[in-house]
């Protein structure tokens, strides 16, 4: 396990209240990355999902702008190689009809695959339903 797919989820962690589950593994997992222990890979479509949180949050009052804003710029900080969604997409799409899901969230798949790579979310039902046959893993059940 030296390659990651990144989820969003995941790194949302980073960045949100201490109270937030699996905090503490995704905090692990930053801390490997950064002794360089394993590695990030992420699509492109992963910034317009972790942008999206911040954002929400202002407009609802849980976050200043300039906390959210420090929270990009630390993320854009780690400099995580990201993968064109368009070169992803065919293969997205046959993972999406396969497994009933969405179309965005097979583009993680697919990078997954194309790298042989595993792909790491907070999302447990999701994870739980299709581990058995797509490099998946769960964050509270991922290895560190």
């Amino acid at each position: 396990m030296n390659l990651l797919v990144l989820d969003a989820s995941v790194a949302l962690k980073w960045f949100l209240t201490a109270d937030e589950p699996q905090k503490d593994r995704a905090m692990q997992l930053l801390a490997r990355s950064q002794e360089g222990t394993i590695d990030f890979v992420i699509p492109d479509l992963f910034w317009a999902e972790l942008g999206n949180v911040p954002c929400k949050a202002v407009r609802q009052g849980r976050s200043t702008a300039a906390d959210a804003e420090e929270s990009l710029r630390r993320a854009k900080n780690l400099e995580l190689p990201a993968f064109p969604s368009e070169e992803l997409a065919e293969s997205a799409f046959a993972i999406a009809q396969t497994r009933k899901g969405s179309f965005h969230d097979s583009i993680y798949l697919a990078l997954a695959i194309s790298q042989q790579a595993t792909l790491v979310t907070a999302d447990e039902k999701p994870a739980n339903a299709t581990a058995a046959y797509l490099p998946l893993k769960w964050l509270g059940a991922l290895q560190i």
